[in-house]
C-alpha cells in the first residue's frame, strides 16, 4: 500500500509539473515565464537577452523603455495583442518602443484588431522574418518617428485596405529630441509590403532640413505600395536600389539603378543586376533565334 501511494504521489507531482511547463508562454535561457509580459519585465534586468515564445500568445501590448535592449524570437508563433498601450490619453498602440530602446523582433507573427498603430517606434528596431498584420482598427502597421528601423528576411507587412503599411515621419516639434528617422529594407529582404507608405514631417522645420533627417532606403523586396510623398516636388529622401513594385517608382531610383517593366511589374535593378538581366535577355534572344533558324534535315524533308 505504501509503495502504491508513493507511485500515485509521484505521478501527481509529475502531472502538475508538466501542466505548469505546458502553460508557460515564454522563456529566457532555461527560465520560463507564464506570460510574455513577465518575460519582458525580466529582460529589463538582462540587457541583450533573447526572449523565446513557447506558444501562441494573446496578451496586452507592451512599452519598451529607453534603456531596454532585447530580442523576441517568436519561434513561428503568433502574438495577438488584445489591449493597447501608449502615452497618457493616447493608448492606441500595440507596441510603443521609446527613444533609446533597441528591440529585435524575429520569426513570427504579430496582429491586433484593437491597435490603431501596431508598432509605434522611436528607438532602434530590427524586424527579421516577421508577419505584421494590421487588423480591423489599424491605421499604421509601423509608425517610425525616430531612430533606425531595419527590415530583413521574409518579412511581410500587410495594412488593411486603404491604410498605411509604414511611415517615415520627421517630428522635431514634440520636444523629445526626435532628430532623425531612417527606415531600411536591406539586401536580404524577400517579403512583401502591402499598403500606403507615408513620407512626411510636422512642418516645423525648413523642408531642406527635414529631407536630410528623414530617409527611406529599399535595397530589396516586393512592394504593393502607394507612396504618399508629402515633400514638395517629390524630393523625398527615398532611395530605391532593387526591388519589385506594382507602381512606377522612377522618381526615387538610386544612382546607377534602372527600372524595367516586366510582366506588368516595375522592377528596379542596380548596375550588376541590370547587366545580368541584359545578358539573360541576349541569351534568350539567341536561343529563340537558334530555335527558329536551326532546322534539322527532317524539317527540310517535311517542308
Amino acid at each position: 500500500t505504501a509503495g502504491l501511494m508513493g507511485v500515485v504521489m509521484a505521478l501527481g507531482v509529475c502531472g502538475f509539473t508538466a501542466f505548469a511547463e505546458d502553460g508557460n508562454k515564454a522563456k529566457i535561457g532555461d527560465t520560463e515565464y507564464a506570460t510574455l509580459a513577465l518575460a519582458i519585465e525580466a529582460a529589463r534586468e538582462n540587457k541583450g537577452c533573447t526572449i523565446e515564445l513557447l506558444g501562441d500568445v494573446e496578451e496586452n501590448g507592451f512599452i519598451a523603455n529607453g534603456e531596454d535592449k532585447f530580442t523576441i524570437d517568436f519561434n513561428g508563433f503568433t502574438y495577438t495583442i488584445n489591449d493597447t498601450v501608449g502615452s497618457d490619453g493616447t493608448e492606441t498602440n500595440g507596441m510603443q518602443l521609446l527613444k533609446g530602446s533597441d528591440i529585435t523582433l524575429k520569426n513570427g507573427t504579430i496582429k491586433s484588431d484593437e491597435a490603431k498603430i501596431l508598432i509605434q517606434k522611436y528607438g532602434t528596431l530590427k524586424i527579421d522574418d516577421m508577419d505584421l498584420i494590421g487588423g480591423a482598427n489599424c491605421q499604421y502597421v509601423i509608425s517610425n518617428n525616430n531612430g533606425t528601423t531595419t527590415i530583413t528576411g521574409d518579412t511581410n507587412i500587410t495594412a488593411k485596405e486603404g491604410e498605411v503599411a509604414f511611415d517615415v515621419y520627421y517630428w522635431p516639434s514634440n520636444g523629445n529630441g526626435y532628430d532623425e528617422v531612417e527606415v531600411i529594407f536591406d539586401e536580404d529582404m524577400t517579403g512583401t509590403v502591402k499598403g500606403k507608405v507615408q513620407y512626411a514631417s510636422d512642418d516645423t522645420k525648413p523642408e531642406e532640413e527635414w529631407l536630410e533627417k528623414a530617409s527611406l532606403t529599399i535595397k530589396n523586396g516586393n512592394f504593393n505600395i502607394e507612396i504618399d510623398d508629402q515633400s514638395k516636388g517629390h524630393n523625398a529622401s527615398i532611395e530605391i536600389v532593387n526591388g519589385s513594385f506594382t507602381s512606377d517608382v522612377s522618381d526615387y531610383l538610386a544612382e546607377g539603378s534602372r527600372l524595367v517593366e516586366i510582366d506588368g511589374e516595375y522592377v528596379v535593378m542596380d548596375e550588376d543586376k541590370y547587366d545580368d538581366y541584359l545578358d539573360d535577355q541576349r541569351d534568350s534572344h539567341r536561343h529563340s533565334y537558334s530555335l527558329k533558324e536551326g532546322k534539322t534535315e527532317r524539317d527540310d524533308e517535311e517542308e
